[in-house]
Formats: structure tokens, C-alpha cells, sequence
């Protein structure tokens, strides 16, 4: 994470490895990778009734 930061030139906020900061920093970086245009896409969704039962919707190719 601080290497991607450091190329986007976004300062470090808090403290590396610090949940709520890597949190704060990770969202940071999101906001402008959406910014210069990137394009999310929802991999996977869980079933709230069998959280444990996931969807992936996506064509796995690990083998």
C-alpha cells in the first residue's frame, strides 16, 4: 500500500498497518483510482441467509 501511495503521491495518513488508518488510506486511494476513470466491478456476493455460501461471478480460473 505505501509503495502504490507513494507512485500516486498521496501522503501516508496515520499509521501503517493500523486497521482504521489502513482503512482511511485504502479509501483514499480508491477515490482516485474512480478520479482517473477506473471502472468497478462486484466479483463475488455473499447470501445474507448462508453468509458463508458465496457467489462468485466471475469464471475462476484457478485450477
Amino acid at each position: 500500500m505505501r509503495t502504490m501511495m507513494n507512485e500516486l503521491k498521496i501522503p501516508l495518513l496515520g499509521s501503517h498497518h493500523l486497521g482504521i488508518d489502513d482503512t482511511k488510506n485504502i479509501a483514499r486511494v480508491l477515490q482516485r483510482m474512480l478520479m482517473d476513470g477506473a471502472e468497478l466491478t462486484i466479483t463475488a456476493r455473499r447470501n445474507p441467509l448462508i453468509p458463508e455460501k458465496v457467489e462468485f461471478l466471475f469464471e475462476n480460473r484457478i485450477k
